[in-house]
Order: C-alpha cells, then sequence, then structure tokens
C-alpha cells in the first residue's frame, strides 16, 4: 500500500493541523562532524507562544540544550485534509532533509497518533510525539514505524488501575468503553490482572458501547442500568464522555456514592472544566502540569539527537524523504528503535518500550474537586503510587452528599482479639486478605497542605469478621475508621465520646467492637444480639453408658471410705454408750436388782450406723 492508497483511505477524517511551524536543529558531534536536522511539528492555537519559547530555550544556554540553532518558519494550509498533511511533512522531509520529526497539538483526537505512526512508516523517520491526541495509545503500529510517544500504553494504564483499585479495596468493580481503539486489550489486561493476583477481585459488569451523541439514547440507559457497582471505570474520548455523562446523570449513576475512573479526561485547562463531568471524576493522565510543553520538546530533541548518536555510531543512517523506502521488511526505521530503548538525558530516563511508549512514565491522578477544578491527588512513577487519600474519601468532592443506603460508615476500637490494628503491607501498600483497610486520624500538628489527614491501617479480629459476613449478606459497602480519642463510649458533662460518641452525632452509622450493653448506652444507640468469648474451656471424659454397681463409692477413694466407716463407727458407740448411760432404764440405773444388760443393745448399733453410712452416701453424692 503507497502513500496515496492511505490518503485515499483517510479522507473522510477531519483536519488534524492547521499550521505548521518547522524548527531546524544542527547538531554537531564531538567525533565526526555530523548534522542531525530535526522537525517541530505544532498545532493549535498556542504554537506561536510555543515556538518563540523554543527559540528562548535553545538560545538562553539552558544546561539541558544543546548549542543549537533555531530556523523557524511559520507555513498555512489551504487543504487540511490527513493527505494535505502528508504530502505538506514528505515535501519538508525531502526539502529540508529531516531526520525526525518533534509532534504536539493541543486536541486530544484519536486519529493524531495513527495519522503519526503512518507519517513515521513512511518517511522512515523517527518522530516523537509529546503532546495531544499524537500520545493517544496504539495498540499495533506499522511495520516499520519509529513513532515514541510521552504517554501510557494500554498495558501501562491496566496496571495503574489495578494498582489504584488495589490500594483504596475497590475489589468489585465495573468497565464500561466505547468502541475507542485498544479497549478489547484494556478488557483483556484487566481481566489477566484480576485472574493472578492475590486480591479477591470481581470484575461485575463489562459493557461496550457507542457513545456518540449521533447513537440512541434510551439504548445507552439500558446498557448503564446493568451496572450495579458504585465504582466505574470508564475508557473513552472525551467527547464521547460527555455524552455519557449527560445520559449517566439522568439515570443517577454520578450521584455522590459513586466512583468513576477515567483516562485523559483531565486534558485541556484543568479550570475549564465542562459543566456535566461530575463532582469526584477520578482522571488518569499522563503527567503535564509538573513537565510542561517546552520542557517536553526540549527533551524529546535531546533524546532525539542522542539516539541518532548511538545509530551513527553504528554506521546506521536515515533515509530523507516518503518514496525512498527500501523494499525489503526489516527496514532502516525498525532497526533504529533499539537506538532508543535505554536511553539517559542526565538522571531522566528516556527508555521506550518495543511498542514505542516510555518504560517509566510520570502519571497523573487527579480528581474533579467542589469547586470544578482538577486536583492531584496521587502520581504514579517509578513504578510506585502514591497516593494523597490513603482512604478514598467519597463524599468529600461533593456540596450536596446524597444519602446512600448501601454504604456504610463505620467505626471501631481496637481491642485484641476482637478488633487487631496492624500497619499496611511495607511492599504493596495494601492490607492482606484476612484484614480490611481502616483510616487513623493524625495530629491536627503533623497535617500539611499535601498530606492526607490520615493514614492506612489493617484491621481484622473477631469482630471484623463479624462485619464482613454481615456486608456480605446484606449486600452493603463500608468505610472503616478508628475512633479518635479510643473510647468505648462515655457520656461526660451531658456528651458522649468514643465510639457510642460517633454514632450518637451521627458521624458513623454503625459501631462494631466489644462494647458492653447497659441501661445508660441502651437509652441513645441499639444494640445487636451479644456476643461473649471468653477464651476458656473445660474438657470432660465421655461416659461408656454403663453403670457400675459400686459406682455411689467413685466419689471418695477407698482410704477415705475406712476413715469414714472408722469415723463414724467410733461416734456411733460414743454415742450410744452415753444413750444408754444417761437413760432412766439404763445399765447404770438398772432398777430391777439382778437384772442382767438388755439383749437389743447391739442390734441397735449396727441399726444406727447402717443408717448413718447410708446417710452420708446420699449426701456425698448430692453434693
Amino acid at each position: 500500500m503507497n502513500l496515496r492508497c492511505c490518503a485515499r483511505a483517510m479522507r473522510a477524517r477531519s483536519a488534524l493541523l492547521t499550521t505548521l511551524l518547522l524548527v531546524v536543529l544542527p547538531h554537531a558531534r564531538s567525533s565526526a562532524a555530523q548534522t542531525v536536522r530535526l522537525g517541530l511539528l505544532l498545532a493549535g492555537d498556542d504554537q506561536q507562544t510555543i515556538g518563540d519559547s523554543m527559540s528562548e530555550v535553545f538560545s538562553s544556554g539552558d544546561p539541558r540544550a544543546s548549542p543549537l540553532l533555531v530556523d523557524s518558519r511559520r507555513f498555512g494550509l489551504n487543504e487540511t485534509s490527513p493527505s494535505a498533511l502528508l504530502r505538506l511533512a514528505c515535501r519538508f522531509v525531502r526539502e529540508r532533509s529531516l531526520d525526525g520529526l518533534v509532534y504536539a497539538d493541543a486536541g486530544g483526537r484519536r486519529d493524531t497518533a495513527q495519522l503519526l505512526d503512518l507519517l513515521s512508516a513512511y518517511t522512515a523517520l523517527p518522530v516523537v510525539a509529546v503532546h495531544g491526541g499524537g500520545t493517544a495509545p496504539l495498540v499495533r503500529k506499522e511495520h516499520g514505524s519509529t513513532l515514541l510517544q510521552f504517554g501510557t500504553s494500554v498495558h501501562q494504564l491496566a496496571r495503574i488501575i489495578t494498582r489504584m483499585l488495589e490500594q483504596y479495596d475497590w475489589t468489585h468493580f465495573s468497565v464500561i468503553t466505547s468502541f475507542w481503539p485498544g479497549y478489547r486489550e484494556l478488557l483483556r489486561d484487566l481481566r489477566y490482572i484480576t485472574a493472578n493476583s492475590f486480591v479477591g477481585w470481581r470484575i461485575q459488569d463489562t459493557v461496550s458501547m457507542a457513545m456518540s451523541s449521533d447513537d440512541d439514547e434510551s439504548t445507552m440507559e439500558t446498557l448503564l442500568k446493568r451496572i450495579h457497582t458504585k465504582v466505574i471505570v470508564l475508557f473513552c474520548s472525551r467527547q464521547e464522555s460527555r455524552h455519557l455523562f449527560e445520559v449517566a446523570k439522568r439515570i443517577g449513576m454520578t450521584d455522590p456514592g459513586y466512583v468513576w475512573i477515567g483516562y485523559e479526561l483531565s486534558a485541556g485547562d484543568p479550570f475549564n472544566v465542562h459543566p456535566v463531568y461530575p463532582s469526584g471524576l477520578l482522571s488518569i493522565s499522563f503527567d503535564i502540569w509538573e513537565y510542561p510543553l517546552v520542557q517536553r520538546i526540549n527533551d524529546a530533541v535531546q533524546l532525539l539527537a542522542v539516539g541518532f548518536t548511538r545509530a551513527s555510531e553504528a554506521d546506521r543512517t536515515s533515509p530523507r524523504g516518503c518514496y525512498n523506502k527500501p523494499e525489503g521488511e526489516g527496514s532502516v526505521p525498525h532497526g533504529l528503535g533499539r537506538y532508543f530503548s535505554q536511553l539517559f538525558i542526565g538522571t531522566s530516563d528516556f527508555s521506550f518500550t518495543p511498542n514505542g511508549f516510555l518504560t517509566s512514565p510520570s502519571v497523573l491522578v487527579k480528581v474533579l474537586n467542589k469547586q470544578g477544578t482538577w486536583e492531584k491527588v496521587g502520581k504514579f512513577e517509578q513504578n510506585t503510587l502514591r497516593l494523597k487519600y490513603p482512604i478514598w474519601p467519597r463524599y468529600d468532592f461533593s456540596d450536596t452528599p446524597a444519602p446512600d443506603e448501601r454504604h456504610m460508615s463505620v467505626v471501631t476500637l481496637e481491642e485484641r482479639p476482637f478488633v487487631v490494628v496492624e500497619d499496611v503491607d511495607p511492599v504493596t501498600g495494601t492490607c492482606m486478605r484476612s484484614s480490611v483497610a481502616c483510616r487513623q486520624e493524625l495530629n491536627i500538628t503533623d497535617i500539611t497542605s499535601d498530606k492526607s489527614p490520615y493514614i492506612k491501617r489493617c484491621c481484622k479480629g473477631f469482630c471484623i469478621d463479624i462485619l464482613k459476613k454481615l456486608s456480605n449478606a446484606v449486600k452493603f459497602t463500608y468505610d472503616l475508621y478508628l475512633v479518635v480519642n479510643g473510647k468505648h463510649g462515655k457520656k461526660v458533662n451531658g456528651v458522649w465520646n468514643g465510639m457510642v460518641g460517633e454514632v450518637v452525632e451521627k458521624h458513623a452509622h454503625m459501631a462494631v467492637g466489644s462494647l458492653t450493653i447497659n441501661e445508660e448506652r441502651s437509652e441513645v444507640v441499639d444494640f445487636s444480639f451479644p456476643f461473649v468469648e471468653t477464651g476458656i474451656s473445660v474438657m470432660v471424659s465421655r461416659s461408656n453408658g454403663t453403670v457400675s454397681p459400686f459406682a455411689f463409692l467413685e466419689p471418695f477413694s477407698a482410704d477415705v471410705w475406712v476413715m469414714m466407716f472408722l469415723l463414724c463407727l467410733i461416734l456411733n458407740a460414743v454415742a450410744v454408750f452415753g444413750f444408754e448411760y444417761l437413760s432412766p432404764v439404763g445399765y447404770n440405773r438398772n432398777l430391777a436388782s439382778g437384772k442382767g444388760t438388755t439383749s437389743s443393745t447391739v442390734n441397735r448399733v449396727l441399726l444406727i450406723l447402717t443408717m448413718l453410712v447410708c446417710w452420708c452416701s446420699h449426701l456425698n453424692h448430692h453434693l
């Protein structure tokens, strides 16, 4: 397929560039006299300002800029079709003998990246896209293309999304995509990451639909009503997202309590946000706040110069023009990509992956606050995600939070073994599956403007297990936090403190812990069915079911029984002797002279002894 065929296939697309600014940058090598000529393509309203700024950077002795000669020219396009742009770019490449191109625009059209990919493949030149639509992730690139993008790939985006979901313990979520190129790959990567992780992930619903303004809104409403989770990952263009949120707002899916996570929705003016975007909307985007566009262009020029230096040392040259591409496969542009695989400018890593993306991109996580402006809440850098809020403040970004019957705020107190509080994993920054993330408020003196007012901890224990089972049975979500003053709850000067006070003041919907039920607390809060866990156990042997005839002797040993028998015998003898001795008709007081002893004394002794033994045995059995 030649350039003319590609231009006809893309003729239906709208204009990508309105003007073009050409910058020729000679770079002299110390070992050989060689010039690297780079073209700078700018589009948008700020191109004049950017061009002037670049001239100042290259002429002011910036330590990161080489001694460069700037030759700026402005061209107007009467015809703004992609084919016209390709012809003009090819003419510039041929006339100016360019070795590479740097591209930036103020728009966000995804077909810009496809056009630059095609341009790189057919001009046999490396193209670096530093801003705008040229940085949109491309899943597949033309053979021989050396398009380097200052952005994130689909795979990197999936890793960042799951990393953020993991830190906030949003294990149940849904995914909504348009038919934006790369949506299949994103769904595939999300499923792969969640399926091979120790986290208990669950992608509840996945919906792919057309989101343009020309599509049927009733169909969009029907598909959106299938979503039953509060956390939703959105992958579409900015134009498509605006129409989607208009429909979602009508069915209540933008109310406080919903968490939407989008990609590159914060591009453009951070203080001029489309009003349809809901407060609390999260956007993952390449870092353009702390990495200015002029600096990005400067770095792109430097990395191209270093890359061509490596290529020249290997005796590799790049053909200049659109029509002198080698016939064979694996041409020169395909070989140039390896010279940008591991590249550093100063201390900054500008290495690129084989598919043309930065290996370590700097990505920002932003949230749309109450004032309708984007606010930085996290940054992904060096494969590490740092978030301002360890526990997401679900309702803090809305002026009028609506009650969510399926989400509760739960307060607890550390008391082993009922509630055990531990630190998060130092490597992943998350909690293990047996524990639940809980937030602990910091001392007010430790809080700065860019620091969260609380830290993330991990709670587990008997009460936490009950809370998790209750959440799964009743189907509700919750935010767990530790009580500030560390008290169960007591009324002091007419005011309740501790966990009971949090529930009474409606700061929490429920308290979980080892609370003692008393009359005073029962008057202000409701208690669940009480449970007691002492930790003490008693073990006894199991009976075999047969009863021995001598079972009545088992309570005491044989020695005890002998001692009891002798004691009873002696006491009985003494009692009988005293009775007979004191009796008026007894032996000592025999009135009849010559009368012998009574014959019933022995029988009486035996009878009394038997009665005493039986009575003692019966008494011991009951004791």
